[in-house]
């Protein structure tokens, strides 16, 4: 305490905050807080200020990263064996390797995601990075993100293609495409049909 002044200090995640209270009129009110910084400026570089806390294995075309007490620790050598594969798969289809190194991060669940990344969804690819939540219920599809990825090199088309290849390459690759897009195991004929059906088809 200085004066008129009370100053406490709290903890928030990685953040360490001094609160300085002052009294006036008898009523103690918040007059500075010291160490907070807006979530929002947190998510500009946040891959540089988490990774290198996580655990890291790499592999021919990729570099993982996971939280060390992840559920999914133990089965890190499956999941890069088929991250692997779904990129061999991927450019086998398209006839042309790729050289592509890509940074894949996991997340445990769907809120640290959020909070780390401001990033909603159990998916998302930009660059030559890859995060997805990866817990003992969720395991996204080898091929989606990667797929994001590795037609970069084809070009940047809308939304709706480069989403709409990134499915169909998941469903011919053999994985179940819509299961964390609302579609559970329908195929995306299936679940066309059942949209068209309900009157919740919307025409282009």
């Amino acid at each position: 305490q200085r004066g008129n002044t009370i100053t406490m200090t709290a903890a928030n995640g990685r953040q360490t905050w001094r609160v300085d209270f002052v009294n006036e009129d008898g009523t103690y009110k918040i007059d500075w807080v010291a160490g907070y910084i807006p979530r929002v400026l947190m998510w500009q570089d946040w891959e540089k200020r988490l990774l290198p806390e996580l655990a890291k294995r790499s592999t021919e075309h990729f570099d993982f990263y996971y939280y060390r007490a992840s559920t999914v620790r133990n089965d890190m050598s499956e999941i890069c064996a088929l991250k692997e594969k779904g990129f061999a798969d991927i450019c086998k289809f398209l006839g042309k390797n790729s050289d592509a190194h890509i940074t894949c991060i996991f997340f445990e669940d769907e809120k640290t995601k959020i909070q780390e990344t401001g990033h909603q969804g159990k998916g998302w690819a930009y660059g030559n990075t890859i995060v997805e939540v990866c817990n003992r219920q969720i395991r996204l599809d080898p091929y989606h993100e990667i797929a994001h990825i590795l037609m970069r090199s084809y070009g940047t088309p809308p939304a709706l293609f480069e989403e709409g290849f990134a499915v169909y390459i998941s469903e011919y690759l053999g994985a179940n495409a819509l299961e964390y897009l609302g579609g559970e195991k329908l195929t995306v004929n299936q679940r066309s049909r059942d949209l068209k059906n309900n009157y919740q088809w919307i025409p282009l």
